[in-house]
């Protein structure tokens, strides 16, 4: 049993919360990242881009994965900032 919590009606048993915040990456640009977010960074830019476990190859692999959602999130990137572009720039009739 994890223990018990009143919600005020009934005796709620349930398990207790992971703390978010000490799970975060640090997400300011004036501080030095901790070695291990690099890590955790990059796997998550793997799993959003590519849609693939980052660890389970080799870490050729992980290099390879890496390179390509690197690649990927820059042309998106580069594709946005150009249909912005064009939905605000004016048309000359």
């Amino acid at each position: 049993m994890y223990g018990a919590a009143q919600c005020g009606v009934c005796l709620c048993i349930c398990k207790p919360k992971k703390l978010v915040e000490a799970h975060q990456l640090n997400a300011q640009d004036d501080v030095e990242d901790k070695p291990e977010d690099g890590f955790l960074k990059a796997c998550a830019l793997i799993r959003s881009n590519l849609h693939i476990d980052p660890t389970a190859g080799s870490a050729e692999d992980f290099a390879a994965y890496y390179a390509q959602a690197v690649w990927l999130e820059n042309w998106r990137l580069k594709r946005q900032a150009e249909m912005i572009a064009a939905l605000f720039t004016p048309k000359d009739k």
